[in-house]
């Protein structure tokens, strides 16, 4: 699989996520776990990580103060498309939705990604002052969910020969990988270990993950 070559800075926006040993929700509501994914020291540490759920939270709760709801409708407006993966374009949005977020305790962090089938769907931005270190890739369904969080870390059994290949930062380092690991997945799905794919899918895309330093 080749992967597209990008500039150091560029990537297709910014996300506010949860840190890896938080990204759960201990009331268990909804779509969230009650535990992290985790494989003994790993957590996850792709892009299904709560992505903006302090924001979604608040909105929900009429909470938001009026420049918080503002950069939301941004994000809805900016991302009208079917990748399931909702980015913040302005570096200084994305660092104000984290601090708010962060303002009763440091759980989030905020994240870059792209990707070659995003470049497809999303500008290209250049990321702000901060330094982003590029820490893996996560495999994703457009439009759906992350064969890591929803396949590797729930049945690992199913995926032995792949749980070494994962980095301290619960993620791949080499993208080349995912034909042979979405076959694996596929296997594991038509004898009901894990979800099968949503028919037809959009495609599953190897999304490189960027900690914003």
């Amino acid at each position: 699989m080749a992967m597209t070559v990008f500039s150091i800075n560029a990537h297709h926006g910014y996300l506010v996520v949860r840190l890896p040993q938080y990204n759960f929700d201990p009331q268990g509501r909804g779509a969230f776990r009650s535990e992290p994914p985790k494989l003994g020291t790993i957590y996850y540490g792709g892009v299904f990580r709560m992505p903006w759920f302090d924001l979604e939270e608040d909105h929900y709760f009429t909470k938001l103060p009026p420049e918080l709801s503002r950069i939301r409708r941004q994000i809805k407006a900016q991302n009208q498309d079917f990748s399931g993966i909702e980015v913040c374009t302005q570096y200084d949005d994305a660092m104000s939705v984290l601090t708010y977020s962060n303002r009763q305790a440091i759980r989030n962090e905020l994240i870059a990604v792209r990707s070659e089938q995003l470049g497809g769907i999303k500008a290209e931005v250049l990321t702000g002052p901060a330094e982003i270190e590029w820490v893996g890739f996560d495999f994703v369904v457009i439009g759906g969910w992350s064969l890591l969080e929803n396949g590797l870390f729930p049945a690992p059994s199913y995926f032995a020969r792949w749980v070494g290949h994962l980095n301290a930062n619960g993620l791949f380092d080499d993208p080349s990988i995912l034909p042979a690991f979405l076959n694996d997945y596929q296997v594991v799905a038509s004898k009901g270990g894990v979800e099968e794919l949503p028919s037809p899918h959009y495609g599953v895309d190897a999304l490189q993950i960027g900690r914003l330093r």
